[in-house]
C-alpha cells in the first residue's frame, strides 16, 4: 500500500516534472527525492513491520543510492545529500533492536555495501565533474564559431557590416511577411577628398578618419534591423 499509494505515484511526479524545473536547485531536489523516497519507505516498512526477515528492507537503503549514483544525472552536490543522508539513517536504523530482534542489527554486516554506496558516490562526482567540463567546452567552441562568423561579417578596420553582412540584411529585408511592412531608407555617403588626405597625412591617419566616420554611424542605428556597413574604400552605407 505504501509502495503503490503514495511511493510509485510521487516518483512518477518527479519524473514528469524534473526536465522542466527551472532553476538548479528545483533540479537537484527533485533529483535526490527519488533514492530518499525509496530509503523512506524501506524504513517505514521496517518500522512497522514484525516479520522476522523485516531487517532485509535496511540493505534498500544502501541501494538506492547505488541506483541513483549509477543511473540518475545527479549533481555532486545532490549525490552528497542523498548518499548522506541514506547512510546516516542506515546507520540508526541498525542501532536500534527490532521487533523480531533482541539485541541491534550489526552495521559492520553492512560494511561492504556501505563501500560500494561511497564508491559509486565518487563515481557521480567524478561524471558530474567530467558533464561539466564537457559543457562548458562545448560553450567556448560555440563562442569561438559565434566570434568567427561575427568577425567574417564586419570589416576589421571600422568593425561595421561588410559587404556580405549588408547582403544578407537586405535578403531578409526584403523576404519578410507582406504583413510586415515598414518605411525603408538607404543612405549611401563616402568621404570627400579621401584620397588627397591620405596622401597628405598618411594611412594611419586615414584609417582614423575612417573609424571617426564609422564610429558616427553607428551613432544613427537605432532599430534592430538597422545596418551602417562599409560599402567600399571610403563608402559607407546605412540601411534604416
Amino acid at each position: 500500500a505504501l509502495h503503490f499509494g503514495a511511493v510509485t505515484p510521487a516518483l512518477l511526479l518527479i519524473a514528469a516534472y524534473a526536465r522542466s524545473a527551472d532553476t538548479p536547485l528545483q533540479r537537484d531536489a527533485l533529483g535526490a527525492a527519488i533514492p530518499l523516497l525509496i530509503a523512506f519507505q524501506a524504513t517505514a516498512t521496517y518500522v512497522v513491520s514484525a516479520a522476522p526477515g523485516a531487517p532485509y528492507y535496511l540493505t534498500l537503503l544502501a541501494v538506492a543510492p547505488i541506483l541513483s549514483n549509477s543511473s540518475l544525472p545527479l549533481s555532486k552536490r545532490a549525490a552528497m545529500w542523498s548518499t548522506a543522508i541514506c547512510l546516516l539513517l542506515l546507520a540508526a536504523l541498525t542501532r536500534l533492536p527490532h521487533a523480531a530482534a533482541t539485541t541491534p542489527l550489526a552495521f559492520g554486516g553492512l560494511a561492504p555495501i556501505s563501500f560500494c554506496v561511497v564508491m559509486t558516490l565518487v563515481s557521480a562526482v567524478q561524471r558530474n565533474r567530467s558533464a561539466r567540463r564537457a559543457w562548458l567546452l562545448d560553450l567556448r567552441h560555440r563562442l569561438r564559431m559565434a566570434e568567427i562568423g561575427l568577425e567574417a561579417r564586419h570589416d576589421p578596420l571600422t568593425r561595421l557590416a561588410n559587404r556580405r553582412r549588408l547582403e544578407e540584411a537586405a535578403a531578409k529585408l526584403w523576404s519578410d511577411d507582406a504583413n510586415h511592412v515598414s518605411p525603408i531608407s538607404v543612405v549611401l555617403y563616402d568621404v570627400d577628398r579621401f584620397k588627397a588626405f591620405n596622401d597628405l597625412y598618411g594611412h594611419q591617419a586615414g584609417d582614423e578618419c575612417l573609424r571617426r566616420v564609422a564610429a558616427c554611424a553607428l551613432e544613427e542605428i537605432g532599430a534592430e534591423d538597422d545596418v551602417a556597413a562599409r560599402y567600399g574604400g571610403e563608402e559607407f552605407i546605412l540601411v534604416l
